[in-house]
């Protein structure tokens, strides 16, 4: 899966501390974001739902340290009407990043593991990226 910034924005400062401009890490920022998911990085590959949730900036000293709070939402394929949740902290600058993946609904009601991040392109002056998704998801069903 991939995500997918480009052109229009689709991540947003929703809330910030008293204190996020004055320190390197920017401390205390709250983003919401809905980003579209594809199958593939191209921007013409198949459409499979959206990544939406909240970020937020959450070390008073390490630049780039994000909680993440993301729902998987898929409305297209095979999985459509099931959504992936993932919570945990991230460090952005790294080149892979790993997510715990922490419940979800539909095919995916019950569902655990992770999800590796790695940044698959950066257009800074189009202010736009691409966002790889590797996950890899368990689903028992327990009676």
């Amino acid at each position: 899966m991939y995500g997918e910034i480009r052109g229009n924005q689709t991540v947003f400062s929703v809330a910030r501390a008293s204190i996020s401009e004055q320190l390197p890490s920017r401390f205390g920022i709250l983003y919401a974001e809905d980003i579209l998911v594809t199958d593939g990085p191209d921007p013409e590959s198949k459409k499979l739902g959206r990544s939406q949730g909240t970020i937020a900036t959450q070390d008073l000293k390490e630049i780039r340290t994000l909680g993440v709070m993301i729902n998987v939402v898929f409305t297209n394929g095979e999985y459509k009407g099931s959504t992936l949740s993932c919570m945990g902290r991230i460090l952005f600058i790294n080149q892979v990043r790993e997510v715990p993946i922490i419940g979800g609904s539909g095919a995916f009601r019950r569902a655990w593991g992770y999800a590796l991040l790695t940044t698959y392109s950066v257009d800074v002056y189009g202010n736009s990226y691409v966002v790889e998704y590797d996950a890899v998801v368990y689903n028992e069903t327990y009676t």
